[in-house]
């Protein structure tokens, strides 16, 4: 049928790539074109940003945004060929990754959210390496440095901790020895932190991301704007959609993949938890985006019966429709 010619040509053109970087590039132009002020946030008494945005925030805001928005690219390919989580090599993952972003401009502008999904990665990255490996310390150390700048970057992260911790579990890399290393690694920037706000006398600097975190969690269940509640309602359906398809052929894939992707799976919905409680909580949609990117990819690439041809075909239509409506409002 055309549906499934469809979904196997759109897998496998080497234009879907082209397309979409088109696409994430005139999303971007239209959100930071906007004239539009955003109202005032708790983000706004966080030191660590003010600072950085003081010394020509103009300039280095959207260079950090552009560089952290390039490297996830980057590593999103490297990601699948290392690990092997699609079963071939593609980059229709960084595809999907750039219509999710060009869909919701206002997370292309969201230089912090880009910033922390870039440590997360780098974190699972790192996680990943030490997958049954013997000498496992030297990974985990460097996955919860990554996850320590994340929460630097981005105070709601340090939620992730446990989930990590289960993964390290999930992996068979735990032991006294790297739950050590985790330690170090997530301590060390935060001491790095520690020593240049005591150098400095500004020792609200350090207590700064404690702090943004427990305001972001301190109200309660937070009620998000409506503007946010596509993106989340999106993200949740291709999740489901995408995790069903995975559950039902999980058998097919490698113990290894089988356990990467039960990382995944579980990450996703810690997030989309912590979605719940937490103020500011579209600036987690960059991280949101770049794992269920991954899980909508092995959707797309080894699905073969109709009835997933018809779900792809009705969430590219979402996709659209969601594009040309932010689009046009921007």
């Amino acid at each position: 049928m055309f549906i499934e010619r469809f979904q196997k040509n759109f897998a496998n053109s080497q234009l879907t790539l082209a397309i979409a970087v088109l696409a994430a590039v005139f999303s971007w132009i239209a959100a930071v074109s906007t004239t539009s002020v955003p109202e005032n946030t708790v983000s706004e008494t966080y030191k660590i940003w003010e600072i950085i945005t003081s010394y020509r925030g103009d300039v280095m805001l959207p260079a950090i945004g552009i560089c952290a928005f390039s490297l996830i690219c980057f590593l999103l390919v490297e990601f699948n060929i290392r690990f092997d989580i699609i079963r071939k090599r593609t980059t229709l993952h960084v595809s999907f990754f750039l219509f999710f972003c060009a869909c919701f401009p206002e997370v292309l502008r969201d230089v912090w959210g880009m910033t922390a999904a870039l440590g997360i990665l780098l974190a699972t990255f790192n996680l990943f390496q030490a997958y049954h490996k013997r000498y496992a310390s030297y990974s985990v150390f460097y996955s919860f440095l990554f996850l320590g700048l994340s929460f630097i970057a981005l105070p709601h992260l340090l939620t992730l901790i446990p989930i990590f911790l289960w993964g390290m579990y999930k992996l068979q890399s735990f032991s006294m020895r790297t739950f050590l290393a985790a330690v170090l690694g997530f301590a060390f920037p935060l001491w790095i932190l520690f020593c240049h706000a005591f150098y400095h006398e500004q020792m609200e600097l350090f207590y700064a991301p404690f702090t943004m975190f427990t305001e972001t969690f301190a109200s309660g269940v937070f009620e998000p704007d409506f503007r946010t509640i596509p993106a989340f309602a999106f993200i949740i359906i291709v999740f489901m959609a995408g995790i069903i398809h995975y559950l039902c052929t999980s058998f097919d894939d490698k113990l290894m993949t089988r356990s990467y992707m039960g990382f995944i799976t579980g990450l996703i919905v810690w997030l989309l938890c912590s979605c719940v409680h937490a103020q500011e909580n579209e600036r987690l949609l960059p991280t949101l985006f770049v794992f269920v990117s991954l899980i909508w990819c092995h959707f797309t690439v080894l699905s073969q019966k109709l009835y997933a041809s018809i779900i792809f075909a009705l969430i590219f239509i979402a996709m659209i429709a969601l594009f040309l409506s932010n689009f046009l409002y921007y």
